[in-house]
């Protein structure tokens, strides 16, 4: 959902969005929000919430990722819809979790967790 530079691709849905949050810019809430309610509007089937990352206590260095349930491995997947990104695990190639990205986090190693990452879109970039 990113293009080069950054900037949110012009759909209603995500411009609503940060409008209805009273900013004019898509932040990355805005960005979660948006890909939730596409999930929810395309009806197929899929449980996704939002999660909030911060690396530091403060609200300042935080990021909005969405969590996609996959039932076939009962698990909570994680999508990065602001720079369109889907983390995937070194060790075995899997898309990686929420508890992936803590102890990857953790242990400030994020080579061991992280392997390749999967683009959702031509425009996205790492």
């Amino acid at each position: 959902m990113a293009q080069p530079g950054d900037s949110a691709e012009p759909t209603d849905l995500l411009i609503e969005t940060a409008h209805s949050n009273l900013r004019g810019v898509p932040t990355c809430t805005d960005f979660a929000l948006a890909a939730i309610e596409y999930l929810r509007e395309m009806a197929v089937g899929v449980a996704a919430r939002q999660l909030t990352t911060c690396l530091n206590p403060n609200s300042y260095e935080c990021h909005a990722l969405v969590e996609v349930f996959d039932n076939a491995n009962s698990a909570w997947l994680l999508v990065d819809p602001t720079f369109g990104l889907v983390p995937h695990r070194q060790i075995d190639g899997s898309v990686a979790t929420s508890t992936d990205l803590s102890n990857a986090a953790r242990r400030l190693d994020w080579a061991a967790n992280y392997g390749t990452y999967a683009l959702l879109c031509p425009s996205a970039r790492i």
